[in-house]
């Protein structure tokens, strides 16, 4: 799980396999380079 700060809208990041049918049409994929991520550790 992970959060993705878009311009400061906050998207929340998760994986799922499959997706659900009622998502399916709904979903995006983010292709990154690994330079470009960052870790932060937060807590829940």
């Amino acid at each position: 799980m992970g959060i993705l700060d878009l311009d400061g809208a906050l998207i929340l990041l998760d994986l799922v396999d499959p997706i659900p049918r009622e998502f399916s049409d709904t979903w995006v994929e983010l292709y990154l380079q690994r330079e470009n991520v960052a870790l932060c550790p937060y807590d829940v």
